[in-house]
């Protein structure tokens, strides 16, 4: 949930000529609320989409928590969206690529039957042949993309909404 904080307030004094003014530049203020806001948003979420794509999608080693890069398809798949009518703002970031959930969240799944190439036995080179693999499944560890890269974030993301009026709750 935001709070938005209205900085101004009519001061006690005004005169009603002077409080008409600070009314429609309030109103004119309060217009521009979505639009900033949606600007920022969609800023905050491109900094989150290219932390994620950096720092956790770009691995070569053997690190746990980060994946390593074969195709690049998840990497390149991150999209984000901003959703806006008269009373929300919504912004999400994701991405549709099928396994990106077994990755950031774990879990155990199907891997349905397939044929494979082989080309090597117990280490040692053969001609290729190709076999048959039955259904099994498969658990897969947790290895957050998306998560971890909201959360190194996070600090930004308060302080770019602070100056905006935005309390995060």
């Amino acid at each position: 949930m935001l709070n938005i904080k209205v900085k101004s307030a009519p001061k006690q004094d005004m005169t009603p000529q002077e409080w008409m003014e600070w009314y429609h530049q309030f109103q004119q203020s309060v217009k521009e609320v979505p639009s900033k806001l949606g600007r920022e948003l969609l800023n905050l979420l491109l900094i989150v989409r290219d932390t994620a794509r950096r720092k956790y999608l770009s691995g070569g080693g053997h690190s746990k928590t980060i994946l390593n890069v074969r195709s690049g398809r998840l990497r390149s798949s991150i999209m984000v969206k901003i959703l806006q009518n008269l009373s929300r703002l919504v912004g999400s970031i994701g991405t549709s690529v099928k396994y990106a959930g077994v990755h950031e969240f774990g879990g155990t799944y199907t891997v349905k039957a397939h044929y494979r190439t082989i080309t090597k036995v117990f280490g040692r080179s053969i001609a290729a042949k190709r076999i048959f693999i039955n259904s099994y499944m498969m658990t897969m560890p947790k290895r957050s993309f998306l998560k971890p890269a909201i959360e190194d974030n996070l600090r930004l993301i308060s302080m770019r909404l602070e100056k905006l009026g935005v309390i995060l709750q």
